[in-house]
C-alpha cells in the first residue's frame, strides 16, 4: 500500500510560512507598542525587539519560506499556482512590517495632536492665572507655582500620559527693536524656538529684497519690510538674529515674556506645544511640520 504520509521535507514550506507569519504579526504588535505606546519598558521593547526583527529576522525568514514554496513547486510536491501563490505571500509578508509600521505612524502623530489640542482647555486657567499674577505684579513669576493658591487653587496637569507637568520659563519671550531711518522701527518677537516681524510706525514698500550688508548700511524702511516678508518664509531664530544684527533695545511685551509648553512622547519621537502671552508665530514652518496649532505653537523635538 503506498504511504500517503507526508516527510518533513513536504511539510517545510507550510511550517515557514506559518513561522514567518507569526514573527511579522509580532512585529507589527512590537512596532504598535513603539509607536502607540507613551515611553517606559513596554515601548522600549517594542523598539528593540521591532527594529532587530525587521531589519535582520524578516527579510531572511521571508527569503526562506518563498524558496521552499519554489522548490515544492518545481519538485512537484506542490502545484506550481500554489508555490507560486505561496512565494508570493511571503513577499507580502515581509512588506507588511514596513507598510503597517507608516500606518502605525501615522495614527501615533493624529493621536498625539489631538491630545496637544486638548492641552488648550487645561491649560486655560493656568494661563488666565500668569497673565493676572503678571498685570498685578509687573513682571511673571519666577516659578510656575508663585499662583497658587492666591490666584488658582492648584496646578493644572498636561492630560498627557507621561510629562504630565507644563514646562514654564519666565523670560521666554523678548522683542528686540531696530531703529529704522527716517523714523519707525523693525520689531523682531522671539519666543524661544519662534520669532515674528513687524514693522511700527513706518510705510510698507513692497518688491525690495533683503540684503543683510544694505540693512547694516542705511537701515531702510524697504529692507524692513523685505525682512518681514523673509521671515514668514520660515528663518530659524539664530538666522533671523544674524541678518539683523544686534538691536538698538530689547524689552519684554507688556503680556509678559513668559512660555509654556507640553510634550508628548512615544517611542520614535516627541511632539510639543508651545505657548507664548503675545501669541505671535507663524503660520507653519518652512518643511510644514511645524505650525500653528489654534493659540499654540506644534513643533518636533
Amino acid at each position: 500500500m503506498e504511504d500517503t504520509r507526508l516527510g518533513p521535507r513536504q511539510r517545510a514550506p507550510g511550517s515557514v510560512s506559518l513561522l514567518l507569519l507569526s514573527v511579522c504579526l509580532l512585529s507589527l504588535l512590537a512596532v504598535a507598542c513603539e509607536l502607540l505606546w507613551d515611553g517606559g519598558p513596554l515601548a522600549f521593547v517594542g523598539l528593540l525587539f521591532g527594529r532587530c526583527v525587521v531589519v535582520g529576522v524578516l527579510p531572511a525568514l521571508a527569503v526562506v519560506a518563498a524558496h521552499s514554496w519554489l522548490s515544492a513547486a518545481r519538485s512537484g510536491r506542490a502545484s506550481r499556482a500554489r508555490g507560486y501563490a505561496g512565494a508570493a505571500l511571503c513577499a507580502a509578508c515581509a512588506l507588511l512590517v514596513p507598510l503597517g509600521g507608516h500606518w502605525f505612524e501615522r495614527l501615533a502623530e493624529r493621536r498625539q495632536v489631538a491630545l496637544l489640542a486638548r492641552v488648550d482647555q487645561r491649560a486655560a486657567p493656568l494661563i488666565t492665572a500668569l497673565r493676572a499674577y503678571t498685570r498685578d505684579h509687573g513682571a511673571a513669576p519666577r516659578k510656575l507655582s508663585a499662583v497658587v493658591p492666591d490666584y488658582l487653587p492648584r496646578l493644572p496637569s498636561t492630560g498627557a500620559p507621561r510629562d504630565r507637568a507644563f514646562g514654564y520659563d519666565p523670560s521666554a519671550g523678548w522683542r528686540h527693536h531696530y531703529r529704522l531711518a527716517g523714523g519707525g522701527e523693525l520689531c523682531l518677537w522671539l519666543a524661544g524656538r519662534l520669532h515674528d516681524a513687524e514693522l511700527i510706525g513706518a510705510q510698507s514698500v513692497a518688491g525690495a529684497v533683503f540684503d543683510p550688508r544694505l540693512w547694516r548700511r542705511d537701515r531702510s524702511p524697504a529692507q524692513a519690510a523685505a525682512f518681514v516678508e523673509l521671515s514668514r518664509q520660515g528663518l530659524s531664530r539664530l538666522t533671523a538674529l544674524s541678518m539683523l544684527g544686534l538691536p538698538d533695545w530689547r524689552d519684554a511685551p507688556p503680556e509678559g515674556a513668559w512660555s509654556l509648553d507640553a510634550s508628548v512622547f512615544t517611542g520614535r519621537r516627541g511632539r510639543g506645544v508651545l505657548y507664548v502671552p503675545f501669541e505671535r508665530y507663524p503660520q507653519s514652518s518652512a518643511d510644514g511640520r511645524e505650525r500653528r496649532l489654534g493659540r499654540w505653537w506644534l513643533y518636533d523635538y
